[in-house]
């Protein structure tokens, strides 16, 4: 017999006790407030024993969705944030009784963090009150790193008006610790993946239409949409800490001659062998894009004018000496650059950075081509 079995039977000769001194007349009211007090206690210490002798149900198999793998030898991998020992055990009883799965505590929001930027964590319960904040918190924290873990709400049965809240605001179900039970956890956990699966899916298939969006087909490079978007926010980043900032137009020179004389699949071969080779040249996080019809686009954080020029005349100078392909016949070919620096002045946006390497770009075509030139004010 179970240590919650062999407390049943103290427990209901404990309530009936305790029904008959709050019926007592001779009770006075600051007995009979002290006797509720304590008589919630029991009640409540019924209701674990009740719930602790109640036999598990059959273990059963949940998938995890698709995109995770699953790791056998641990099961999964479960985040419990409570900062009642008491209502965790209880958790971690029932929970352990319908999948394979390691549970672990936090009892503050900063202890849970600290968790779940260290750990795989496949699944979050968490508690609507804690010592350093709420469950909202958590979801807005979650929220603000992107996190896509699956969040569970657990709530006092008085609290339950909270749960359509914290479903609005991120959670994918919650529940009354009340009503805990093997087979509520497995129903809520089941449900909880399956819908985590089927966001993630669609979250996927937007970032690969946001990403197709933003390619160019012919070169696979960023098209100029995204050079305008990035550059925006390089700018930004460029005035709020006070770095330097570059930026490159790459146009060949006379591209239409060859376009007449050899095809515009020759061209297009041309303006993908050039791409391949421009990145290869540059630094993984500067942006290289096709920013229009033979010209390319290149975006240089933490770039002055100086490095911006040295880039600039290696690219010039591996476009002359590189061989394209043209049918049986090899093309030497040139490019002229116009370069931009940000001047950091208030009010200076996107249009006017590439203004300024528009101009510098026509100059140097004007001056004959195969040269590099910088704006200079």
């Amino acid at each position: 017999m179970t240590a919650a079995n062999q407390l049943q039977q103290p427990l209901r000769l404990l309530q009936g006790s305790m029904n008959q001194l709050l019926q007592d007349k001779n009770a006075g009211p600051r007995v009979k407030s002290g006797l509720a007090s304590i008589k919630t206690a029991v009640d409540r210490i019924a209701l674990i024993a009740k719930k602790l002798s109640a036999p598990p149900v059959k273990s059963k198999h949940i998938p995890l969705p698709e995109g995770q793998a699953p790791q056998p030898a641990q099961g999964y991998q479960i985040l419990y944030i409570e900062d009642s020992n008491e209502d965790f055990r209880i958790f971690s009883h029932f929970i352990r009784g319908v999948i394979t799965c390691s549970v672990s505590q936090a009892k503050t929001l900063e202890k849970a963090m600290e968790l779940i930027s260290e750990n795989r964590i496949d699944l979050i319960f968490i508690n609507d009150i804690l010592p350093d904040g709420n469950g909202f918190d958590l979801l807005l924290k979650l929220n603000q790193v992107r996190s896509k873990i699956p969040v569970i709400f657990t709530l006092e049965k008085h609290s339950l008006h909270k749960g359509p809240e914290a479903m609005a605001k991120g959670a994918f179900a919650y529940f009354a610790k009340e009503e805990i039970s093997a087979e509520h956890i497995f129903s809520i956990i089941h449900g909880t993946l399956k819908k985590a699966g089927i966001a993630r899916e669609a979250e996927d298939a937007r970032n690969r239409i946001i990403m197709i969006s933003r390619k160019d087909f012919l070169t696979k490079l960023y098209n100029r949409q995204c050079f305008e978007q990035e550059l925006e926010s390089e700018i930004s980043t460029s005035k709020r800490y006070d770095t330097p900032l570059s930026v490159l137009l790459v146009d060949f020179d006379h591209f239409k001659a060859v376009n007449l004389a050899h095809g515009y699949d020759t061209g297009d071969a041309i303006l993908t062998a050039a791409a391949v080779l421009i990145q290869s040249m540059v630094r993984s996080h500067d942006l290289v894009c096709r920013y229009g019809g033979e010209e390319f686009g290149l975006v240089l954080p933490n770039t002055a004018l100086n490095g911006a020029r040295m880039l600039a005349e290696r690219i010039r100078e591996k476009i002359a000496g590189f061989r394209f392909e043209a049918g049986t016949t090899e093309l030497n070919l040139t490019v002229s650059i116009g370069i931009a620096s940000y001047d950091h002045k208030p009010g200076t946006a996107v249009h006017d950075l590439t203004k300024n390497a528009l101009q510098a770009l026509a100059l140097a075509m004007d001056q004959g081509g195969n040269k590099v030139r910088a704006f200079i004010q």
